[in-house]
């Protein structure tokens, strides 16, 4: 019997049906913005690409630089005073490589030594023989896509202070 087959026959054996073992509950109410209604309706006008003219001057008012691109010390820096105003400061970023090099950088700035615990992602599916390379492309390109969101890659850093 060929590895494949085994993975078939085994995950066909007695079906479980695990989803009866849980009970759903869902979150509705978003506790990182709870305390400020308007930044939390601004997130979600931008979720769905709905800004209104409100929204937008707010987002220019809170720009760290008006005149060019702010780059990664700028960000550090505003983010640091806002932090020793006794304010909780969230950085929007458009792209996964933008947000790694501000928590990269961050993360020089304190005096603590840090930790790189790579992630090891590995592609385990059940395909036949012919299928495979062409499943394996697509998941190689899921990891090089920049237009990502998702906030991990793939080292997960950790300090300890």
């Amino acid at each position: 019997m060929t590895h494949f087959e085994a993975k078939q026959r085994i995950g066909s054996i007695a079906g479980l049906d695990l989803w009866n073992t849980f009970e759903y509950d869902e979150l509705t109410v978003n506790m990182r913005q709870s305390g400020d209604v308007r930044y939390a309706t601004l997130l979600s006008n931008v979720r769905v690409g709905g800004l209104s003219t409100e929204d937008e001057e707010l987002l220019r008012q809170r720009l760290i630089s008006t005149d060019r691109p702010a780059t990664v010390t700028d960000i550090c820096n505003k983010y640091n005073q806002l932090e020793a105003e006794g304010m909780s400061p969230s950085i929007l970023l458009p792209r996964t490589s933008q947000c790694s090099e501000i928590n990269n950088a961050m993360l020089n700035q304190m005096a603590q030594e840090t930790y790189n615990l790579p992630a090891i992602d590995t592609l385990d599916t059940i395909v036949n023989a012919q299928m495979l390379p062409k499943v394996k492309k697509a998941y190689m390109n899921v990891q090089d896509d920049v237009t990502r969101t998702a906030p991990y890659g793939t080292n997960i850093y950790e300090t300890y202070i």
